[in-house]
């Protein structure tokens, strides 16, 4: 049976705002620029990531690409904002492989709303995007082997972890390598762990 893209192109070409109980999925737009900035210079917060925003230009400009991507239905990074404030907390991506009906989840939080639950709250809400609305077969995501806690994030979204990228992750702040974690949920898991 052929598969259809259709509902991924219309998701693509719309992106609409996604509501969970508490948050609020939407496009980033000029005005999330400082926040975003404020996030992403916490030392807690990159300590994992490889890359950095280190000035507001960089954050202009990451934020700009993203911007520009909405426009010809390529987007893939979006802010997180807490639904009762309209306060931007996070960034969460879902990179989708069309041909294989597949995506990439990752996400960033600020630190200071960490174990609040808002990092399982929003990647449940993509998973279920994914699978519901978008009819894909899996989602992924990799992590760095020391992020203990978004490994138990993953897991508690139904993910299951597959392997490792043996030293794929160059960590600049330590001058050393980390291995990189694969976790992934099939559709027919999603569906058969739905209460």
């Amino acid at each position: 049976m052929m598969r259809n893209n259709d509902k991924i192109e219309h998701y693509l070409n719309t992106l609409p705002d996604i509501e969970t109980e508490r948050l609020i999925i939407r496009k980033f737009t000029p005005d999330d620029v400082k926040p975003f900035f404020e996030m992403m210079i916490s030392a807690e917060v990159v300590k994992y990531l490889s890359g950095s925003i280190n000035s507001i230009e960089k954050a202009e400009k990451f934020l700009k690409k993203q911007i520009d991507k909405y426009s010809i239905g390529n987007g893939s990074s979006f802010a997180v904002v807490l639904k009762e404030s309209g306060e931007l907390i996070g960034n969460i991506v879902l990179n989708i492989d069309k041909e294989n009906y597949s995506a990439e989840i990752s996400y960033v939080i600020n630190d200071k709303y960490w174990n609040k639950g808002y990092a399982t709250e929003v990647c449940k809400s993509l998973i279920s995007l994914a699978f519901d609305s978008l009819d894909l077969n899996r989602v992924e995501a990799d992590v760095v082997d020391l992020n203990k806690a978004s490994i138990r994030v993953l897991e508690k979204i139904g993910m299951k972890y597959e392997g490792k990228h043996r030293q794929a992750a160059y960590d600049d702040k330590t001058n050393s390598f980390h291995d990189f974690e694969i976790f992934s949920v099939l559709k027919k898991e999603y569906k058969k762990n739905i209460v």
